[in-house]
């Protein structure tokens, strides 16, 4: 828990440094997705360093499994590109 918010702590500093007057854009959307982190409550935060803008999105409650699986990462970055509404290049 202490590293997600060390990395969210330090993203929001980051791009409040950079930004020199802060408003919210609710129908915003992000142009890259620098950093990923989840916090509490489902809640899923994307770093946008080209906007200079933290999103936050609310997901939904899903049972913890019992069991451990494997997971095939590959295509992920096309996926989460496409769930953002930005390029796949965009991802990194």
């Amino acid at each position: 828990m202490f590293k997600i918010q060390h990395h969210v702590t330090s993203a929001v500093i980051a791009l409040s440094l950079s930004v020199t007057t802060l408003h919210v854009n609710a129908g915003a959307d992000p142009i890259s997705a620098t950093i990923l982190e989840f916090a509490n409550s489902n809640t899923l935060f994307v770093a946008d360093s080209d906007l200079g803008q933290i999103f936050a999105y609310s997901l939904p409650s899903v049972p913890s499994t019992k069991t451990s699986e494997s997971y095939n990462l590959e295509g992920a970055g096309t996926k989460i590109a496409s769930l953002l509404n930005v390029r796949p290049t965009a991802v990194n």
